[in-house]
């Protein structure tokens, strides 16, 4: 999810999921994780709010596919008045992405600094980056950058009581291009390069390097 949606199997391959519409549906799901999405949400995400008269039996198709693709402990269960998947949340990048975040709240700033790295390392590229459905990408992208940006505002925050400010510059770089009107952010690159010992020139000056 924090990138192209993939299911990955046991032995570390990649699953196809085929149809878009059904990428649509499992992205809904994994979104909603051990909750009901109905069917009526889900027919207006696969079919970005333009269902056909022949919509539900066309999802019901794809659910059908989905519970055979999926496997390594996701379930795919239909409960009134839609469908869920039932998953524990370390299966799922997006939802180990926020519980790493979480722990990292009350962890050592060593510990926060290790926990907020592997956080950031899930991230693969723009979330849902080859779904289809318009809205529901944009509401999840703009949810998980948030996500992205506090976490690395803490990662910096964290190295910087650290004495080792100079390890989160690039990330912070990146940080303020997503968002430049930050205040906080912004004083944060600014104290991180005086740490650092760098020339601070201008702060919104970013370079292309990744968060991830």
């Amino acid at each position: 999810m924090l990138g192209p949606v993939e299911l990955l199997r046991s032995d570390g391959r990649t699953a196809a999921i085929g149809a878009a519409k059904r990428r649509n549906v499992l992205a809904a799901l994994a979104i909603g994780l051990n909750r009901v999405v109905s069917v009526d949400r889900l027919m207006d995400i696969a079919w970005n709010g333009d269902p056909p008269p022949t919509a539900r039996a066309s999802l019901q198709g794809h659910i059908v596919q989905l519970r055979k693709d999926l496997g390594n402990g996701l379930k795919l269960v239909t409960r009134f008045p839609g469908d869920l998947l039932l998953a524990p949340r370390s299966l799922l990048d997006v939802t180990r992405f926020e519980d790493l975040i979480a722990d990292a709240r009350d962890a050592s700033d060593e510990e926060a600094v290790d926990l907020l790295r592997a956080a950031l390392a899930l991230r693969r590229g723009p979330a849902l980056a080859d779904v289809e459905a318009e809205g529901l990408r944009r509401d999840a992208s703009d949810r998980l950058d948030e996500s992205v940006v506090t976490a690395v505002h803490e990662l910096a925050r964290r190295l910087n009581r650290l004495g080792r400010a100079v390890e989160a510059i690039d990330q912070l770089r990146e940080a303020v291009a997503m968002r430049p009107l930050r205040e906080p952010l912004v004083e944060l690159l600014v104290l991180s390069l005086h740490q650092a010992g760098r020339q601070v020139g201008n702060p919104g000056h970013i370079r292309g390097n990744s968060i991830a």
